[in-house]
């Protein structure tokens, strides 16, 4: 980012004279699965926006959706001041919400969470092996409902940013542990793997 001051978007109100709504990805729709994407950019005096980039995203094709939704936003432009610079860095969420993301399906999801055998779970990553070899294991199912329904707690309870983004990485990052500690162990419960954080939010 070149030249002149940087304010918060907090700092002055932003209006936006063309912004189209994010496509939702129609895997995830179907699915009945809902996110959330946080993006970061900077907004210009001249209605430009630039340095689009994705802070979190519940999944990659919400992060897509969201990015290129955002790269056609423009904003009504505005004179340049000591109290409106020229730049602005700007933080937004942008919101999916399946029709199909009802408390019945997530009363359902949470169900099968709690009651999930690590032998049931092992199953799942097998089939991923072999029928989807190039995809990334945290896009097993058990997981994409695990984090989805810690978006979902997370968005009810209008968690800050920084305290989602922390409940998210430990999940993520007990991952690879959670895998092998179930195929070593088929006949364990998933819940009982999962750091004490998470399952309490489940």
């Amino acid at each position: 980012m070149s030249g002149g001051t940087v304010a918060q978007a907090d700092e002055m109100k932003l209006e936006y004279d063309i912004q189209p709504s994010a496509k939702y990805p129609s895997s995830l729709y179907r699915a009945g699965i809902s996110g959330v994407v946080r993006l970061a950019f900077n907004a210009h005096n001249d209605g430009s926006i630039s340095d689009i980039q994705v802070l979190k995203s519940s999944y990659r094709e919400f992060a897509e959706s969201a990015s290129s939704a955002a790269s056609r936003w423009r904003l009504k432009p505005w004179a340049v001041t000591d109290a409106t610079p020229a730049i602005i860095a700007v933080q937004t969420d942008i919101y999916f919400a399946a029709t199909g993301d009802s408390r019945e399906l997530m009363a359902r999801m949470r169900s099968r969470i709690r009651s999930l055998s690590c032998a049931r779970l092992n199953k799942e990553v097998e089939y991923r092996q072999q029928k989807l070899p190039d995809e990334d294991l945290v896009e097993i199912p058990t997981f994409r409902h695990t984090r989805q329904l810690l978006a979902r707690k997370a968005h009810k309870e209008k968690l800050s940013f920084a305290a989602d983004q922390a409940i998210s990485d430990q999940f993520v990052n007990a991952m690879p542990e959670i895998l092998s500690q179930c195929r070593e162990n088929p006949e364990l419960k998933y819940l009982e793997l999962l750091p004490e954080v998470i399952r309490g939010r489940l």
